[in-house]
């Protein structure tokens, strides 16, 4: 699922239109993307270390590598303020 994303630019995402993927998420899933992301927020404000999230777009599957400032309920937010609505995210990588 995740293979086929392809890689944009964080300046890019704003142009993006967003799709759910949310509810093709099993529960499980949604609440390991949540803590997920949570840890990506605190090791982005706390180290500037930078994840790789996995998103889907009205053209397909998009994955970005950068540094989450904030994570909310609905949205990650990103430097400059880019933001990726939470029921996009298909998955996180931390690593």
């Amino acid at each position: 699922m995740i293979m086929s994303a392809l890689s944009i630019d964080k300046e890019l995402i704003p142009a993006c239109s967003f799709a759910s993927e949310r509810n093709n998420l099993t529960i499980d899933q949604r609440k390991n993307n949540d803590k997920k992301l949570y840890r990506a927020m605190l090791l982005g404000n706390g180290y500037h270390n930078k994840v790789k999230i996995f998103f889907a777009t009205t053209e397909g599957q998009r994955q970005v590598e950068t540094t989450v400032w904030a994570y909310t309920e609905r949205y990650v937010i990103l430097k400059g303020g880019v933001f990726i609505p939470v029921e996009s995210v298909i998955d996180v990588n931390l690593d």
